[in-house]
């Protein structure tokens, strides 16, 4: 749950140009465009590098219907352009482009529209003017040493968040006033990286910032930035500003993994890349320059001897790993080669009547198989359905009739692989496979095995390659339509829909008695699921107690603690904490917390079990989000009944959780977030 930056239609946007000797030419451009735009700036505010002299002669048949203010910039540098502009705008945000940059119409519009919808800091693709004259050697991969952006969204093609250039930024002004890095980089003179820095340290304050491919400029490549020698100068400033702010050896390690792999990349792109080898070798040899400019930098920053013998430490270390990685891999791509010629891909056959579900997962991605298990069963009423499944399993389908047979899973892969003969499955799916070995799965020689490409919990790739069909899991999606397309290979057919689990009248009795004997009743006690699996899912425990603390005194609310035994030492430091009194409930059996659950007024807790347990059994919660994504792990349906609460984006990049703590994610959650959140949900009940 981000807080809104501004919610009035119309803000106050001073359009900033910054401007150096080289772009003077494409200035008058750049200015007519802001000028025209569809929802024009209120005012623009040029910044010129040592062109004072030439900025009114360049500018004098220009005619704006925009206040127009010109100002030089203290030092030669963008960084220092960039912070006077900050100081002197007078707008609520700051719009920036460079002097030989056209931004489209609808600009400074689409801007506005981002800043309304929550955001804090935006930016966009930069395109070329026309076409690039390109060079014989040019390779697509230069674009971004040139200062452009392809305008296709990296996100949906990759994990990497794409971040915003100098010339296509906009930021809350009064945010980046308050940041002083802006002034840091100003008196380092430092241009190269420092957008991804301020964009990078905006994202770990849990700012909501936005790369919307809709932002566009285009830019004007002159042709001695096209030059060979400006190309390799450009990267080596590009590394050596890459190890100059990460410092630590964590992307010096990965750039030589990339210098070892460079001759496998070569030979590779030769033989397969849409572009001829002179191109390719170009890249690489640009791609390696950078590499040793970061080499370079680590060298410089601890020394040179001492610097020499960690390098060469690490490069021998390095050289191993990348050696032994590369052999499995080629083993195991010879492995599944050999296997396929002896054993085909099966494919579907309507005679897969005897279909095992092999789910071995976590309490919480055990419950999102209800709704498939109870359409797969509406769907295919003539199948034999069974489910191998660990503990949690076993709890939440124990009385399921979507289910033919309960396979219970043991660490004896002998006594798990005569279950699976015994049962003789036409097809297995395989969901979630964690903490056993899947070896049973394959001993089946007639029965086709589906899983998914990642995130399976196979304990290495083999077994995941080994399957007859692997689906992908494209990102953004609920983990529940994944499983959807998973179950489809069954024979699931309709809408996935959230129904309660079921429960026998007896088991509903006797927590209805033990409700009454603590004078628990479905109006007057809230329940707080704090625990979790990982670390980095907890929240810190002094905001837990505030939390407490609140009910208590706010809503009159009785807090129960509940959650695995594990984590009764924690819930009672929360409890001890808070000075409440409080009934800690971590002996409870999975159905038994389901029950309570039910029961309960509110859930607050963590992105655990329980709160996928409170989406089927229909009780109102809210939940403290982290490193995982909401849009795959949240509720599927009615967001409103299961709030979400979040404080810093959840896909941080590894180059941007370096020298972070775990919990991070969770330490951005302000508890004025959480009680603004049951403020709202407790006063619509």
């Amino acid at each position: 749950m981000y807080s809104r930056a501004f919610t009035s239609r119309h803000l106050q946007i001073s359009a900033i140009v910054l401007c150096d000797n080289d772009m003077l030419e494409n200035l008058p451009a750049c200015l007519l465009s802001l000028a025209n735009q569809t929802r024009p700036p209120d005012e623009i505010l040029v910044i010129t590098l040592n062109a004072v002299a030439e900025f009114a002669a360049r500018i004098s048949h220009v005619s704006l219907r925009i206040p127009l203010r010109h100002l030089e910039s203290p030092a030669p540098n963008f960084c220092a352009a960039r912070l006077l502009a900050v100081q002197e705008a007078q707008g609520d945000w700051a719009a920036f482009t460079l002097g030989d940059c056209k931004p489209f119409p609808d600009w400074i519009g689409r801007i506005e529209a981002a800043a309304c919808e929550g955001g804090e800091a935006v930016g966009g693709p930069v395109e070329s003017t026309g076409e690039i004259p390109q060079p014989w050697w040019w390779h697509p991969g230069m674009t971004t040493l040139v200062g452009l952006q392809p305008t296709e969204d990296a996100t949906k093609k990759s994990s990497t968040v794409p971040y915003a250039l100098l010339s296509n930024w906009a930021a809350v002004r009064a945010l980046l006033q308050k940041e002083p890095l802006l002034e840091t980089a100003a008196q380092e003179g430092e241009d190269v990286r420092a957008d991804s820095r301020l964009w990078r340290l905006l994202r770990h304050q849990g700012r909501r910032v936005v790369f919307n491919c809709d932002i566009r400029v285009q830019r004007s490549i002159s042709p001695n930035r096209l030059k060979f020698i400006a190309l390799l100068r450009n990267a080596w400033a590009d590394g050596r500003a890459h190890q100059r702010y990460q410092p630590e050896w964590t992307f010096l390690q990965s750039a030589m993994d990339e210098f070892l792999a460079f001759p496998f990349h070569f030979v590779l792109g030769i033989w397969s890349g849409p572009v001829s080898p002179w191109r390719e070798a170009t890249w690489h040899i640009v791609c390696l320059w950078r590499q040793i400019a970061q080499w370079r930098e680590c060298i410089h920053q601890k020394g040179f001897w001492l610097g020499a013998l960690a390098f060469f430490y690490a490069f021998v270390i390095r050289l191993v790993f990348a050696t032994s990685v590369c052999a499995i891999r080629l083993l195991r791509k010879i492995g599944i080669f050999l296997l396929r010629v002896i054993r085909p891909r099966r494919s579907p056959t309507p005679t897969e009547r005897r279909i095992l579900i092999a789910a071995s997962g976590y309490l919480g991605e055990t419950v999102l198989l209800h709704p498939l298990l109870t359409g797969l069963r509406s769907s295919r009423p003539d199948a034999h359905i069974a489910l191998l499944t660990n503990k949690f399993g076993e709890a939440v389908f124990r009385h399921d009739p979507a289910i033919n047979q309960l396979l219970l899973l043991s660490r004896d892969n002998k006594t798990v692989k005569n279950l699976i003969r015994n049962f003789r499955p036409d097809l297995i799916l395989v969901p979630y496979f964690r903490k056993y070995s899947p070896a049973p799965l394959y001993s089946v020689r007639r029965a086709r095995v589906v899983t998914f490409g990642r995130n399976t919990g196979f304990s290495s790739q083999w077994w995941c390659d080994r399957a007859d069909k692997r689906l992908p899991k494209p990102e953004g999606q609920h983990e529940t339509v994944h499983l959807g397309r998973l179950f489809t290979e069954a024979g699931f057919k309709g809408r996935i829909t959230e129904s309660p689990l079921g429960f026998l009248p007896e088991e509903m009795e006797a927590v209805d008695d033990t409700l009454k004997s603590r004078g628990l009743d479905a109006g007057n006690f809230v329940l707080l699921a704090p625990g979790t699996h990982s670390e980095n899912k907890r929240w810190l425990v002094d905001r837990w107690a505030k939390i407490v603390r609140h009910l208590v005194r706010e809503y009159h609310l009785i807090p129960v603690f509940t959650g695995a035994a594990a984590e009764e030492e924690y819930c009672r430091a929360i409890a001890a904490l808070s000075g409440v009194q409080c009934d800690i409930e971590c002996q409870l059996s999975i159905r038994e917390m389901t029950l309570w659950i039910s029961h309960a007024r509110l859930l607050v807790c963590a992105d655990n079990g329980p709160k996928h347990l409170a989406v089927f059994m229909d009780t109102p919660s809210l939940t403290l989000f982290g490193p995982s994504d909401e849009r795959q792990w949240g509720a599927l349906h009615n967001p409103r009944r299961h709030c979400v609460v979040r404080g810093c984006t959840w896909d941080l990049t590894p180059e941007e959780r370096v020298g972070l703590p775990p919990d991070h994610q969770m330490q951005c959650i302000s508890t004025e977030q959480v009680i603004r959140a049951l403020d709202e949900m407790l006063g619509e009940e």
